[in-house]
């Protein structure tokens, strides 16, 4: 995936930009946490529809400190939980997403602890909708490495 003098690239749906709802700082740092997580995977086989990660990890690329482990749960819970409306700035045509319909980001979450360790992995699911919207995303960064690497350029 690109990475920019150590910074991660998001491309986030363009409904997802601007949501309504009642999320906190930290549920929006997280989601686009997640929302990477997903990316990264679906760019390797735009056929997942299930992602894991490490809450260490989650945190890291969220910019969380890990002190923060127990609140980022609940925050995470509470993203599963929460309808919002998306689309507000209407730039998505993709059709995927009906005005004034709300919405849950993440299908499901699941809590795995690894007995071995204190280590807390994520598994997690994405709408279809969500889901959708990410696969072209990454369907077409694709197609764009596979152009560039013929010489062609757009």
């Amino acid at each position: 995936m690109k990475e920019s003098e150590n910074k991660l690239i998001l491309f986030k749906p363009s409904a997802l930009i601007v949501i309504s709802g009642n999320f906190s700082l930290l549920q929006h740092k997280l989601y686009d946490g997640l929302l990477y997580c997903a990316q990264e995977n679906l760019m390797e086989d735009v056929r997942n529809n299930e992602f894991f990660i490490d809450l260490d990890e989650l945190l890291k690329i969220s910019t969380i400190r890990k002190t923060r482990t127990e609140r980022a749960v609940k925050a995470l819970k509470g993203i599963a939980d929460t309808g919002v409306e998306v689309n507000l700035l209407n730039r998505d045509k993709s059709g995927l997403w009906e005005k004034g319909k709300l919405y849950h980001l993440i299908s499901h979450i699941e809590f795995i602890k690894n007995p071995q360790n204190t280590k807390l992995k994520i598994r997690f699911a994405l709408p279809d909708t969500v889901l959708e919207a990410m696969r072209d995303i990454a369907k077409n960064y694709n197609i764009r490495i596979a152009l560039e690497k013929l010489g062609i350029i757009i």
